[in-house]
C-alpha cells in the first residue's frame, strides 16, 4: 500500500473510481490489473487516483507492456473519481483499494476474498 495516506488523519473521504465505458477498449488498460469500479479512502482525488494506480499496477514480469507505462486510473480522460462521503466507516484500512468483490492486493491485483457483512449497496 502506498505510504501517502496517514490512517490517523480525520479528513479521509471515500472515493469511487470508475472506468469510462468509452475508454475500456484502449491499450492503456494493460497497465491495470482491474477494469471495474473501485473504492478507496484518501485525503484527496489526486491521492485516491495515485493509490489505485499503484495498487492495480501489474508486476513488471506480467505486464504486456514495458515500464514506464501510463495508468488509466491517473487520468480523468479514462476514469471518473467521485468523492462519495466523508469519514465513512470502511471494513478496509485507509489507502486500501477494493471492488464489489473485495480487497485488491498490491502487485497482483488479485482480490483477497474479504467481504463485509451487511455492507451498503452503494459501495462494498
Amino acid at each position: 500500500m502506498p505510504k501517502t495516506t496517514n490512517p490517523r488523519k480525520t479528513d479521509l473521504a471515500l472515493y469511487r473510481l470508475e472506468p469510462l465505458q468509452s475508454m475500456l477498449g484502449r491499450e492503456e488498460w494493460a497497465a491495470s490489473t482491474i477494469k471495474e469500479t473501485c473504492w478507496v479512502q484518501a485525503t484527496s482525488e489526486q491521492e485516491a487516483r495515485a493509490i489505485v494506480e499503484v495498487e492495480t499496477r501489474p508486476p513488471q514480469s506480467h505486464a504486456p507492456v514495458t515500464l514506464p507505462f501510463f495508468s488509466p486510473w491517473s487520468s480523468s480522460s479514462f476514469t471518473s473519481c467521485t468523492r462519495e462521503s466523508d469519514g465513512v466507516e470502511s471494513p478496509y484500512p485507509a489507502g486500501a483499494v477494493y471492488t464489489r468483490d473485495g480487497l485488491v492486493t498490491e502487485a497482483t491485483g488479485s482480490r483477497a476474498n474479504e467481504h463485509s457483512k451487511g455492507r451498503n449497496d452503494a459501495h462494498p
